[in-house]
């Protein structure tokens, strides 16, 4: 009887101690994860019984961090962070037994929310890193289209919450760097991008042969993109690629950045009869020059001119100074004299030219007696030269003579006025001396005056 009941007790004992459960994952892993680069990323690997269970992982990049004991994988990736797949393992161990665990894997794909989508060099597409070749000659315009695509759109940012958001990426800026290329150095285009739209940025130049050596081609160009989301999370993104230029063997051109505004505008004024041009010649071609020359043409200033220049190696320059004299000077107008780069005298190639506007002035004098105005003079002086009537009106005045209101005659003869009255002909001077007298008497009076008092 005490073996069965002691039986029974052991059998309920057993029964009433908890019943280990085996290690087992509860979250969905069976897919890849994506974040994106400045994007928070976070995931908990929940298992059956989590009160007894450590976590472990392993190849995990630098900026992911799990919590051992929670089971939470984390971090924000940066630029640098960007990858196709990251092999993602996980494990589960039972702190009460060990030999009771369980793994877990996926795939973790960072990508970046500031994109390039295409380049075009002149309408061409380019790939990063490519050599545009034999696409541009001197003087001819470059332009540069980037498209950018901004992906932070229905961005998980919590795969705990499945919230999603949009993320616009503002004052995106494209600015070009080059070591040899200044014509592209520092050129820049800015917008903003919304999410899950893309834009264009675009800058242009011309391959002014004054401002590069053509023996430093291809030229390398970068491209460098950065803008900052709505969160003050910074994209960056770089492009690079290489600039061919299609170097002739004879090409003799005119530096712009010397020629210029200061030629391209001349004006002949009424004293002169001559002008001088100043330009500048480079040989940008292959070859170095035996014969290069420059020639000056004007039908109608008779201006054909023809000058040998001095040998011109690859790469040199050299300054001319060119005067005419216009012996017929020729209507008022603008006339024109076109400037010819030769690479050879004895050939009748050009590779350059460039025209100057010449502005004649109009040296035609006015016709005096058509087109001088008459002095008439003052309204006074003409009434009072006017010849006098013979006619006299009944008080003695000339009829069509106005009268000398305030002008005095000799002294003793009265003075014709308006009303008819006669005023006594005494002069200004007259009446200073009168008035001097007056008050020397009063002086002296005055003086006698103190005297007796005093005395």
């Amino acid at each position: 009887m005490k073996f069965k009941a002691l039986l029974l007790l052991t059998v309920l004992t057993i029964l009433a101690l908890p019943v280990a459960t085996a290690v087992s994952f509860t979250a969905e892993t069976s897919t890849d994860h994506e974040t994106y680069v400045g994007i928070g990323y976070q995931f908990d690997f929940q298992t059956a019984n989590e009160s007894n269970v450590q976590y472990s992982g392993s190849n995990l990049p630098s900026w992911l961090s799990l919590n051992a004991n929670t089971g939470v994988l984390e971090g924000t990736p940066e630029d640098s962070d960007e990858a196709d797949s990251i092999a993602i393992n996980i494990t589960a161990t039972n702190q009460t037994n060990s030999s009771d665990t369980a793994s877990t894997s996926y795939s973790l794909i960072v990508n970046k929310g500031l994109v390039i989508d295409e380049v075009e060099v002149n309408g061409d597409e380019v790939d990063n890193g490519d050599e545009v070749d034999d696409e541009v000659e001197i003087d001819d315009e470059v332009d540069i289209v980037a498209t950018l695509e901004n992906r932070l759109e229905n961005i998980e940012e919590s795969y705990l919450t499945n919230d999603d958001e949009d993320i616009d990426i503002e004052d995106v800026e494209m600015d070009t760097t080059t070591d040899n290329l200044d014509p592209a150095d520092n050129l820049e285009d800015t917008t903003d991008i919304d999410a899950g739209d893309d834009e264009d940025l675009t800058v242009s130049f011309t391959m002014d042969p004054g401002e590069f050596d053509v023996e430093d081609e291809p030229f390398e160009v970068n491209l460098q993109f950065e803008g900052e989301d709505d969160n003050s999370v910074s994209h960056q993104e770089d492009f690079d690629f290489e600039l061919g230029l299609d170097v002739q063997d004879e090409d003799l051109r005119f530096d712009t950045g010397v020629f210029g505004s200061s030629v391209q505008n001349k004006r002949l004024r009424c004293d002169e009869r001559s002008l001088s041009v100043d330009t500048t010649l480079r040989n940008v071609g292959e070859d170095d020059l035996d014969e290069p020359a420059i020639g000056f043409e004007s039908d109608a200033l008779g201006i054909d001119q023809l000058e040998r220049l001095d040998e011109l190696d690859q790469g040199d320059d050299e300054g001319i100074t060119q005067r005419f004299t216009i012996e017929d000077r020729p209507a008022p107008g603008e006339y024109f004299i076109d400037v010819i780069a030769y690479p050879d005298r004895g050939s009748d190639d050009r590779t350059d030219t460039l025209t100057i506007t010449v502005t004649i002035d109009d040296c035609t004098q006015p016709d005096d007696d058509e087109d001088m105005p008459e002095d008439d003079g003052p309204e006074e002086d003409n009434q009072n030269n006017e010849e006098p009537d013979q006619d006299q009106g009944s008080d003695g005045i000339n009829v069509g003579q106005e009268p000398n209101q305030g002008q005095a005659g000799p002294v003793g003869e009265p003075v014709v006025i308006g009303s008819g009255e006669q005023q006594s002909g005494v002069s200004d001077r007259e009446y200073v001396y009168i008035l001097s007298g007056l008050v020397a008497i009063l002086i002296i009076a005055v003086a006698l005056l103190l005297g007796k008092v005093l005395g």
